[in-house]
């Protein structure tokens, strides 16, 4: 029998996401020394010392929502404002099952002055850890490293990475800004809480500038009678394709119940619609 030299069109245990199945597919090799990430693919996984100790980042954040977020170097002054605003966020994130982990190119002792001076400067108190990458190889495999480099610690791009990453350890969203731009960490947290809807429920989908508790879109992927049975809150269909429903009741890591939907109206069967008139002005966005 001829041998079978046909590609394989699913992620394999050699070739395990898509993105390796992709560099094979176009002659490249599976595996590659500069990460490049991918939604849906799992986070880059390492083990390395952190201000709060070793970080052993896939079980650190198995079963959790992960938050990883690099800053370009240490006493840098955009990067300290953002180590701050993390730190006045943290119990938040805590609520919501987040863990956060930072990472910078520089040593465990200057991590520890950094972390000093900011919580003086910013009267705050930063207790998640930062890992210490002194040779710049995590970085590297997240894409913070320039292709030519022969030193990872010398060839950083100038720029900041924030990972959002599912229970499942696989990546939902990512963004780098350049090290010259500080971030917006209540973005962040909005986009988990749109990220995590979807996540428990895929037949939902958020819209532009969507934020907690506002009503959300049925995909079109599933028909009229499948929404009617998935969603018995109701829905209003402006098209069969634009369809909303008020959100689903989430709750806090403390249990809490999470704000709902100001828009949605009491009809007379006991079941809750939206009223055409306060759904279709989504339209005008």
């Amino acid at each position: 029998m001829a041998e079978d030299n046909t590609w394989s069109t699913q992620p394999s245990e050699a070739v395990s996401t898509t993105s390796d199945l992709y560099k094979r597919l176009m002659g490249g090799a599976a595996k590659t020394e500069i990460g490049q990430l991918q939604i849906g693919d799992y986070v880059p996984d390492f083990i390395a010392e952190s201000t709060e100790g070793e970080v052993d980042f896939h079980a650190s954040i198995d079963g959790r929502w992960g938050l990883f977020v690099t800053f370009h170097k240490n006493f840098d002054p955009v990067a300290t404002t953002e180590l701050a605003a993390l730190s006045k966020l943290k119990s938040d994130l805590d609520e919501r099952n987040v863990e956060l982990i930072g990472l910078a190119c520089n040593t465990r002792t200057s991590h520890l002055e950094w972390k000093r001076e900011t919580e003086e400067l910013f009267e705050c108190t930063i207790d998640f850890p930062i890992v210490a990458d002194t040779d710049a190889e995590i970085a590297k495999s997240f894409g913070l490293v320039y292709p030519d480099a022969t030193i990872p610690v010398r060839g950083l791009v100038p720029a900041s990475l924030t990972v959002l990453t599912a229970p499942s350890r696989r990546v939902q969203w990512f963004v780098y800004y350049p090290a010259t731009t500080g971030r917006n960490f209540q973005e962040v947290i909005r986009v988990q809480q749109a990220l995590q809807l979807s996540y428990d429920n895929d037949l939902l989908a958020t819209g532009a500038n969507y934020m907690a508790g506002e009503d959300v879109f049925v995909t079109p992927a599933i028909s009229a009678a499948q929404a009617k049975s998935s969603f018995p809150k109701g829905f209003v269909q402006i098209k069969p394709w634009f369809r909303l429903t008020p959100p689903p009741e989430t709750t806090t890591q403390d249990g809490a119940a999470d704000q709902t939907s100001s828009g949605i109206k009491p009809m007379r069967d006991g079941k809750y619609q939206l009223a055409v008139s306060e759904a279709s002005t989504l339209l005008a966005i």
